[in-house]
């Protein structure tokens, strides 16, 4: 029921839906739930790695063919630094506290804060390489 028009979950804290979205499936994955019929977007906005790689997860959660997603998995992985982790972006929203559907206007619902230890987008970016 809370399902966006787009097939996307809304998130209320971050700043794509990206997230939301690629643990709303796995958790319908796990629980056995039969996903919805949604097609796959193929003009995925990103902004940051752990951007890219929930939507590489997501891809995957829908059953998309490899071919489709692996030029943005080659992608993730260009990303990754040589002390393993990948490159923190300014994901996370602190949303206003008067908002109430902050994925209806993000750029004005509250500021967006950097995983400034890359252990979140290193943790998601791993998470989702290790579901595939």
């Amino acid at each position: 029921d809370h399902r966006l028009p787009t097939g996307d979950w809304p998130a209320y804290w971050w700043r794509s839906n990206h997230y939301a979205h690629y643990f709303v499936l796995r958790l319908l994955g796990e629980l056995d739930e039969p996903l919805f019929p949604v097609s796959p977007k193929r003009d995925y906005d990103f902004t940051s790695a752990l951007d890219l790689a929930c939507i590489v997860g997501i891809e995957a959660a829908l059953g998309c063919e490899p071919d489709a997603w692996e030029p943005m998995l080659k992608a993730l992985l260009s990303h990754q630094q040589n002390d393993g982790a990948w490159p923190p972006g300014k994901d996370l929203r602190v949303t206003n506290a008067d908002v109430v559907a902050p994925w209806s206007d993000p750029e004005a619902s509250g500021e967006y804060y950097e995983d400034t230890g890359a252990l979140l987008t290193t943790a998601i970016c791993l998470r989702v390489l290790c579901g595939l």
